[in-house]
């Protein structure tokens, strides 16, 4: 293994299950669109991966949850 991360192909259908789910347990935001996954696909660094969607929490049950 080298470290890097794996990566994960889900249907359109997949990734609307997994924010919907999200979203009822989660009470911060659930940004699964192209805009959100795009912002947070870059860290500073010259490497890019898109996300597969974005949690921004409010409490640390969010955290747990998501």
């Amino acid at each position: 293994m080298n470290g890097a991360p794996a990566k994960v192909s889900l249907s359109e259908q997949d990734l609307d299950r997994l924010a919907e789910n999200l979203r009822q347990v989660v009470e911060g935001e659930v940004r699964f669109d192209r805009g959100s996954r795009a912002l947070y696909a870059t860290d500073g660094s010259l490497y890019r991966h898109l996300p597969l969607g974005v949690v921004v929490p409010r409490t640390d049950d969010d955290v747990r949850n998501t």
